[in-house]
């Protein structure tokens, strides 16, 4: 009370009244059960409008393709090319075209490589305690072989031993 009657003080005004924001409009929504739910629960609007989709910064500067998936598995697999191939590679360009006596020195050179691969693991597994004989040999069998090839072979029995096992 004491407060009113000093000179020159006045309160302040109050702001004015902030007026209600509309509701909010959403752009179409995908899913239709969600569309029902959000219409219900909220009395959200929907507008059929168009709205414009800025690409992506990292898609425009590294010119990234959109909707690619990588596949981990293949991406965990893949294996650089080798000094040795890539020399290859530059030597057969540098010629122009390539002759068959080429791809057969080309595929000689990596069966040896497979092979060696192939033994490498075999010495290794050999050389861990205790598994010497508990696996059998880990063979590559590649795709062109004929299924004939691929059948074990039934042992040749003698005479002599045919007669002992009767």
């Amino acid at each position: 009370a004491e407060l009113k009657d000093l000179e020159g003080l006045t309160p302040p005004k109050l702001p004015d009244i902030v007026a209600a924001r509309k509701k909010p409009v959403l752009h179409q929504i995908q899913s239709e059960l969600m569309s029902a739910i959000w219409q219900e629960e909220f009395n959200f609007q929907v507008t059929e409008e168009e709205v414009e989709q800025r690409p992506q910064l990292l898609f425009d500067r590294y010119q990234w393709k959109e909707d690619i998936r990588i596949d981990a598995v293949a991406e965990a697999q893949f294996m650089d090319r080798s000094a040795a191939q890539k020399a290859w590679d530059e030597k057969m360009r540098l010629r122009g075209k390539i002759t068959d006596k080429d791809r057969e020195w080309q595929r000689k050179k990596e069966d040896e490589k497979r092979q060696k691969a192939l033994r490498h693991l075999h010495t290794y597994a050999k050389s861990l305690t205790g598994s010497d004989g508990m696996h059998h040999p880990i063979i590559k069998v590649k795709s062109e072989m004929p299924p004939e090839e691929l059948q074990p072979k039934e042992e040749k029995i003698s005479k002599k031993q045919q007669e002992i096992l009767d």
